[in-house]
């Protein structure tokens, strides 16, 4: 089966002082299956950060997602979380934050979570990352509760290109209805301009298990998808259970201008014309 995903939105970071930064996240998602559904998510940050001395910062962040499905209810999801980021070395940062999320259909909050250890050194970058958030999933109406560890390393060659690896391992689900993936990655950005870069990428995900929905109550009874099956393309039964392959190409564009001096760069961002790492590791 083929699909297709549409990726993009802005990320503006405004310096509100010699210490504390102002950054302000949109992210679209919109993403489908042939025959099996469409599933669109917007996601938007607010995160203020401040440092504390030349190896602190502290961050507060809100944050909303909102899933949306066809032919089924949207979902939203609001929280906030609080951290710190630490750099243990010029070249080396390990960062945790966590709070609560409030999701509709859920009578209590869930946490959120994310840590990460990042490095830096000359031409080479490394990380890895924890985060324990909600997700979707391919075939399911309605998110899943995800906890992932990320790894990934990269090169860059000046004036040529960036080459970089990714693996990682999902959990999706809760309780028995859990499903495990694999995933495994690499990509490659080249820079055509100052502000301007292009991308490409491939991975190749492998998942085994019962995954089923995330919410109790009336969203419970939302179909899923099953495009193989029924001619209408829906099933009744909330689960995915077997094994599910997936293979994912991407081109990205990226284009980052810089409005006004921002001054020194912090260890572990990006600058304008793509040198560095950002703590902010995607998606």
């Amino acid at each position: 089966m083929r699909g297709w995903r549409l990726h993009g939105g802005p990320e503006v970071r405004h310096l509100a002082g010699a210490r504390t930064t102002i950054t302000l996240l949109y992210d679209f998602v919109d993403e489908a299956i042939t025959n099996a559904g469409q599933m669109v998510t917007h996601a938007g940050d607010l995160q203020v950060s401040h440092a504390v001395g030349a190896h602190d910062e502290f961050r507060v962040k809100s944050f909303m997602r909102e899933y949306q499905f066809r032919q089924a209810p949207s979902l939203l999801a609001v929280g906030g979380v609080v951290g710190w980021l630490h750099r243990l070395t010029p070249s080396t940062q390990f960062s945790i934050e966590g709070g609560p999320r409030f999701t509709e259909g859920l009578p209590t909050a869930e946490p959120e979570i994310n840590v990460s250890l990042s490095r830096r050194a000359g031409l080479h970058d490394a990380s890895i990352e924890y985060a324990r958030t909600l997700a979707t999933a391919v075939g399911l109406r309605t998110p899943v509760l995800s906890q992932r560890i990320l790894g990934s390393a990269s090169y860059r060659r000046i004036g040529f290109a960036e080459i970089g690896v990714q693996g990682g391992y999902f959990v999706s689900g809760r309780g028995t209805l859990s499903a495990h993936v694999y995933r495994i990655g690499a990509d490659v950005t080249h820079r055509l301009g100052s502000v301007i870069s292009i991308g490409a990428s491939y991975g190749f995900d492998y998942q085994r298990g019962r995954v089923g929905l995330a919410i109790p109550g009336p969203i419970a009874q939302t179909f899923v998808f099953n495009p193989v099956g029924d001619p209408s393309g829906l099933i009744t039964k909330p689960e995915i259970n077997g094994a599910v392959r997936r293979s994912t190409g991407m081109v990205r564009l990226t284009v980052s201008p810089q409005l006004r001096p921002i001054g020194r760069l912090r260890d572990g961002d990006r600058d304008p014309a793509g040198r560095g790492t950002s703590d902010r590791s995607i998606r």
